[in-house]
């Protein structure tokens, strides 16, 4: 953060935190992010942090691109890869 990049990427960085911790340092990271209003690029396999820390989802299989929007727009694709990890996320 020091060179003040204009994209960060972070690949799982709360994936190793204990729930707990891991909720108060999303709310951290979600203010920090928008103070600094840095475009972040933010690796998850965790549906229910993407919805929480996101303003765009992008879902991948196969190195393919299915969706990407907001999570409004992801909660109503039709896509069936989409809907499994929306059906995944509800449970």
């Amino acid at each position: 953060m020091a060179t003040d990049p204009p994209v960060l990427l972070m690949d799982e960085p709360f994936g190793a935190l204990d729930p707990i911790t891991r909720l108060e340092i999303q709310q951290e990271f979600r203010s920090l992010q928008q103070q600094l209003n840095k475009t972040v690029i933010f690796v998850t396999h965790d549906i229910q942090e993407a919805f929480v820390l996101a303003s765009r989802i992008g879902l991948m299989q196969g190195g393919r691109l299915i969706v990407l929007g907001t999570p409004e727009e992801f909660w109503r694709s039709p896509e069936p890869e989409a809907r499994a990890f929306i059906n995944v996320c509800v449970l």
